[in-house]
């Protein structure tokens, strides 16, 4: 589900995921969504500008691809 706002600043957009099902218990994403999303009746902010979104980055990986001629 995805709900945007649409005004003169800009757009304001919000995402609900359904939860994932998960066998390792410890991942602290097996049940994140459900536990603090849907059961709180929220939806969480979409971020579209790299400033917005730099904060909540907890970990990247970068992918080198070479091309073999």
């Amino acid at each position: 589900m995805r709900l945007d706002f649409y005004s003169a600043e800009g757009v304001e957009s919000y995402s609900l995921q359904n939860p994932g099902i998960s066998d390792l218990v410890d991942s602290p994403h097996s049940s994140d969504q459900a536990e603090q999303l849907l059961s709180q009746r929220k939806m969480k902010p979409v971020h579209f500008e790299w400033e917005d979104l730099e904060p909540h980055i907890v970990s990247t990986v970068e992918l080198n691809v070479t091309r073999g001629d």
